[in-house]
């Protein structure tokens, strides 16, 4: 994966330290804005495979983009049910 790429050096690691209920949604709400970053990386790979001339993959991993959108969606809307 190129230097430049947003998975060079990103690691995951839990985040759930927060206690109130506050700190949770403040931490879903976090988690809805970064999922959205990797869904538009995936679109973008998606281009690139398809500009390659592989829409089989670029069908796959828009498709992939796609299914983590709505469950990002279902995260947004128990954000909303939380205020």
């Amino acid at each position: 994966m190129s230097e430049g790429a947003h998975l060079s050096g990103h690691g995951h690691h839990s985040h759930i330290t927060a206690q109130s209920k506050e700190e949770l949604a403040a931490l879903l709400e976090y988690a809805i804005h970064h999922n959205a970053s990797h869904i538009d990386e995936l679109l973008q790979i998606a281009g690139r495979f398809r500009e390659s001339g592989d829409n089989t993959a670029a069908g796959k991993i828009t498709a992939a983009a796609e299914e983590f959108a709505k469950g990002n969606s279902l995260l947004g809307e128990a954000a909303e049910s939380l205020e």
